[in-house]
Parts: C-alpha cells; structure tokens; sequence
C-alpha cells in the first residue's frame, strides 16, 4: 500500500501545525460546548416545566364541561396536551436530580395534593460525539419531558414538552475554517523565511562543481542554517585551496622535469643517427606531450575563463573548416538557426577539439552533428575505427587511462584528453559519454545544457 508521506518542510509544518491546534481547538470547544449544554440543558427543563405546570394549572380550573374543547384548543408545537383514562408511563421509582428538580418545579404550581407523575426521555448519544455535535450547531439536543397530571373527574392531564427544533449555527465551523486559513498563510510565510537560505544553499551545491570560485554565501537564516551555510563556504573554500595546491605541484614537477629532459634532448641529439637515437627521441616527446597535459588537466580546475554567450552552431562549424584546411576528413551537420549558449568559449573548442581528434585520430574520419533538444543541445561525434570494448566506454574517461597502450606512441596519445573535456563538460552543467556505433566505431556525445 502507498503512503503519502509529505517532503517539504512547509507541508510538514503546515501538517504539524494544523493536526496540533486543531486538535486543541476541537478539545477547547468540546470542553466548553459540554458546560454550556449542561446549563442550557437545566435551562431549558425549567421552561419546559413552567409551561407544563402553567397548562395544567389553567385546564384544572376550567369547568369539566368545556376541558376537552379548551385542551384541543390549547395544544401547541412545542406543548402536546391530552386528557387520558392512565397516565401511559410508570414513574422512575429511582429519579435523577434533574427529574426531581422538574417534578418540584411543576408540584408547587398546581394545588397541593394534585397527583403527578414525571419523566425526562433523553436522546441517546455517545458523550464525545455529542459534545461535538453540541460544539458545532450550536444548542444541545434536549431531552423530551412527558408529565401526568390526575383531573378531579378521574381522567388524567398528559402533557408532553417537545424539544424544539434546533437550527444550524455555523460560527464553530466558520472560525475553524478562519483559523485553519491563518496557520497555513503563516506556515507558509514563516517557512519559506526560513528556508530561502537552503534553497540559496542547494543552488550553490549544485553549482559548486563549475564554480568553484564562486564568492562566499551570506550566512543568513536561524542558526542551524547558518551553521550550515559556513560549513559549505569552508569546503568550498578548502576544494579551491586544494584544487590550487594541485596546480601549483604539478606545475613545479613540470618545470623540474622540463630541464633535464631538455639536457637528455640535446645528448640524444648529438648522438649520430640511427633507429635508437630516433627512439629515444620519440619517448622524449611523449615525455613533453605528458607533462603539457597533465599539467593542462590541472589548471582546468582552476580555470576563470568568462561565460559568454556564443552561437555553439557558428563554433562547430568554425571548428571543423579548420580541421579541414588541416587535411582532415571532418564533416558536419547542424541546424540552420543559432543555437546560442553561454559558455567558456575556449574550454568549450578544446572539448569538442579532443572529442574530434579522438575520432580521426583513430577512426581516421569524423563525422559532427549538432541537434537541439528540449533544455538540452547535444554535440556528437561518430567515427568508423576499432571501437572500444563495452567494459572500458567508462573507464577512458579516467586519468592516464588507455584501452590500447600500444596505440599511445602512434596516436601521440596521453590518456588525458577525454578526462579533461568530462572536467570541461561538468564544469558547464553538462555531460559527455560514449557509445560503439552499429557496424563499427564510437560515437562520443557532448550534452550541455540550454
């Protein structure tokens, strides 16, 4: 079975709120509405009593000729007046207080020695229940007074005080409503105070991947929120430090490194030529070609390179009529309209660059498309080489990374270019993976945001 459980702190708020107050709302009233029954109750009886005595009193004095034709007469909505041959009811051998309090009532109207018997008939109801039903229309259910009274000519007065009929009060329901109508409107208000800080924080969370160098959060809110926001402004703030200490190591190896692989350089160089001296310099420039990119792989991290807004269709298209003019077999399909984006331009080309020099570097042709979707734009480049192994479509991604180890010196590959255009596609809010074409080949596609 499905439970619907609420999310939001406003709705679980609201919830505890409205179950909270209404409850003590409802148990307020119930108190309330069952002393003013038991008053309005007593109340009520000694009318009816009065009435009743007052009735049998004048149908006592009028001649016993005309008693049936003035008691036809005198019989009203709230008053059933009879003569009878019994009286049609026992009387309570046992009567409560209230009976008692009646029965007086009516005795010491009517002439002393006049037979009399009472009862109250009351409704059946369950106490709670009927303190709410009391709580919302407003007047108690009363109860029914049946009395006889012995006439001199040995008949009986049977007298019956009807409830009256009770008429709907709607106040309890309307200031329920008015109090269920003020708690949500300031749950609301309240909540949403409180929480416009998490909602700021979240969005920088989500962020945090691509901007990194963002300026602190103001720390506002309750305390546990600021709390919260100073935390995530002291890892942002530790991330960037370490992201910097990363740059400035590796920059420091490269430069290390850099000059004794130059002094081996200019060794092999005087070397007289033969296939090991060309060896040797081949694994000197992969040397080199490692060090640059690593080196550029750190220093995307800590990139602050603009956003700005560009045509990503005119950028492709530029793109590939370059590569074409380099000799390359590229082409490109995209739509006819611009497809504008904002984006770090120059990381965005070294993306698209590594993902096109992948492609003929190993498939020895590319083919670009560009296609716009829904909140997204999608850049795929598909090649018709070797293809890649189902296990390793994820694991190229990582740094240093290799399928084939062997293709590394032919390619000039360092295992870096496709971890640095994941890095560049992050950091714009978008992805980038990989697929085997049917038939043969990859297809890498980079998914950016709109």
């Amino acid at each position: 079975m499905i439970r619907w459980r609420p999310q939001s702190l406003i709705a679980q708020t609201i919830i505890v709120l409205l179950v909270g107050l209404t409850a003590s709302h409802l148990l307020s009233m119930v108190v309330y509405s069952g002393d003013r029954a038991d008053a309005l109750t007593r109340l009520g009886d000694r009318a009816a009593a009065a009435r009743i005595a007052d009735a049998a009193t004048l149908v006592l004095r009028t001649p016993t000729a005309e008693r049936d034709t003035f008691v036809a007469r005198y019989a009203g909505l709230s008053l059933d007046v009879g003569l009878v041959a019994a009286p049609g009811f026992e009387a309570d051998p046992m009567p409560d207080a209230e009976t008692r309090a009646v029965a007086a009532t009516i005795a010491e109207r009517l002439p002393p020695g006049t037979p009399l018997r009472v009862r109250i008939e009351t409704p059946h109801h369950v106490p709670l229940f009927d303190h709410l039903r009391d709580a919302f229309y407003g007047e108690p259910a009363r109860a029914t007074i049946r009395a006889a009274v012995g006439v001199d000519d040995g008949r009986w007065l049977a007298l019956t005080a009807l409830p009256p009929e009770q008429g709907a009060d709607h106040s309890a329901l309307t200031s329920m409503a008015a109090m269920v109508a003020a708690i949500v409107l300031a749950a609301v208000w309240v909540v949403r105070r409180m929480t416009a800080p998490l909602e700021t924080l979240a969005a920088a969370a989500r962020r945090m991947a691509r901007e990194v160098d963002a300026p602190d959060l103001a720390e506002t809110g309750p305390a546990e929120v600021k709390d919260a926001i100073a935390a995530f402004n002291h890892m942002r703030s530790e991330v960037r430090r370490l992201l910097e200490n990363r740059t400035l190591m590796l920059a420091a190896i490269s430069h290390d490194l850099r000059t004794p692989i130059t002094l081996l350089r200019l060794r092999v160089e005087a070397l007289e030529p033969s296939e090991e001296r060309e060896k040797m310099l081949g694994s000197l420039d992969d040397m080199e070609r490692m060090i640059a990119a690593t080196l550029s792989f750190a220093r995307q991290d800590a990139a602050d390179e603009p956003r700005v807004a560009l045509d990503l269709n005119a950028l492709v298209e530029a793109m590939v009529e370059d590569m074409r003019d380099l000799g390359r077999d590229v082409a490109y399909a995209g739509p006819d309209a611009p497809v504008c984006l904002s984006c770090r331009t120059q990381a965005l080309k070294r993306a698209i660059g590594n993902l096109i020099d992948n492609a003929v570097n190993y498939g020895g042709s590319a083919h670009v498309a560009l296609t716009v979707e829904i909140g997204r734009v999608n850049v795929t480049v598909s090649d018709r080489g070797p293809g890649l192994p189902s296990a390793q479509l994820e694991a190229v991604f990582q740094p240093f990374y290799r399928g084939d180890a062997s293709r590394s010196r032919a390619t000039g590959g360092s295992g870096l270019g496709l971890s640095i255009t994941r890095e560049i596609a992050s950091a714009h809010g978008g992805t980038v993976t990989l697929a085997n074409r049917p038939g043969g080949g990859l297809v890498a596609t980079l998914t950016l945001p709109s």
